[in-house]
């Protein structure tokens, strides 16, 4: 830590500005499987989705 100060900076550029481009590489090298395996939740068989998505 330098002086024990806390320094705060501006971004200055937008945080997932890149998100696309690497997402689609990540999807190119096949490396985009399902980090925690899917899992239901008890009640999941019998739940009925309304048509608007509820």
């Amino acid at each position: 830590m330098m002086n024990e100060v806390i320094e705060i900076w501006p971004i200055k550029r937008n945080p997932r500005e890149d998100w696309a481009r690497d997402s689609q590489r990540i999807a190119e090298a096949g490396d985009d499987v399902l980090a925690w395996p899917e899992f239901g939740n008890e009640g999941d068989q019998e739940r009925v989705w309304d048509d608007d998505g509820s």
